[in-house]
């Protein structure tokens, strides 16, 4: 009689493992293809942010919807704990202020606890430093 051995047991085992660690992380949506303005107005842009609670990565992505020069972004988030700590973390980053600009920026805020955040505001201030030049034509 051959010797066999049974695998299944053992690969259902790490399967089952597997769908553990996937469920254990929670992704959720603060926004979705949702146009976003500045507080002052100049600047908005049409994203998705998102928040994994397992990597703890905030993920904006999108484009500019309309800009009037370059400058940079800041988008404030505030968020709770389960245990009602209160935290909050900034997102920045400049912009050409090219309409349709692609977005794409990451943050791992401060704050482990916390996995419940919001998007608190946006902010725009115009910048013209030779790092951020104004875009050809727009003077």
């Amino acid at each position: 009689m051959p010797f066999r051995i049974s695998v299944a047991p053992a690969l259902l085992a790490l399967c089952a493992g597997l769908a553990a660690d996937v469920s254990a992380s929670t992704f959720y949506f603060l926004a979705r293809n949702d146009r976003i303005c500045a507080q002052d107005g100049p600047v908005c842009i049409r994203a998705t942010i998102s928040y994994d609670t397992n990597s703890r990565v905030l993920h904006l992505r999108g484009r500019v919807d309309r800009a009037a020069e370059p400058g940079w972004l800041r988008l404030t988030f505030v968020g709770i704990s389960e245990r009602n700590q209160r935290g909050s973390t900034t997102m920045e980053f400049p912009i050409r202020g090219n309409w349709s600009e692609v977005l794409d920026h990451k943050l791992i805020p401060d704050h482990p606890p916390i996995a419940d955040w919001r998007l608190e505001a946006m902010s725009f201030v115009a910048d013209e430093r030779p790092d951020n030049p104004p875009p050809p034509g727009t003077r």
